[in-house]
């Protein structure tokens, strides 16, 4: 059973999300490539706030650049991390790791098969 979050945990959380969707608009990371946003969708925090699993939704993108610029962005984690500290005040600077929600492109798939199946009909 999961054990309820802290309002400590929910507010870092929030800070990291907002934190992470500046610089990601502030470093105009992907300015070579038009048509590419990245969007943070949540943060999940471990209860000792070292921890944290950041989900992303990078628009613009097939599901296999999509796991490309992931890797890009997990290979910097460092200046991320840094980047961070500098917009959220924390005693320890969690350790990043960055995720692709994979539900949208899911989804996508589902209604094309069934708009393929219903077409045999």
């Amino acid at each position: 059973m999961q054990k309820e979050k802290g309002q400590r945990q929910l507010k870092v959380s929030s800070d990291i999300q907002r934190a992470f969707s500046e610089i990601f608009s502030e470093q105009d990371l992907f300015s070579e490539k038009k048509g590419i946003f990245i969007n943070v969708l949540g943060v999940d925090i471990s209860p000792d706030l070292k921890n944290a699993k950041i989900t992303l939704d990078i628009f613009g993108l097939s599901f296999e650049q999509k796991k490309n610029v992931l890797k890009q962005l997990n290979d910097a984690l460092p200046h991320f991390r840094n980047e961070m500290s500098k917009k959220v005040k924390l005693k320890y600077i969690p350790t990043i790791k960055f995720f692709i929600d994979e539900g949208l492109d899911t989804g996508t798939k589902i209604n094309k098969i069934i708009d393929k199946e219903s077409r045999n009909f």
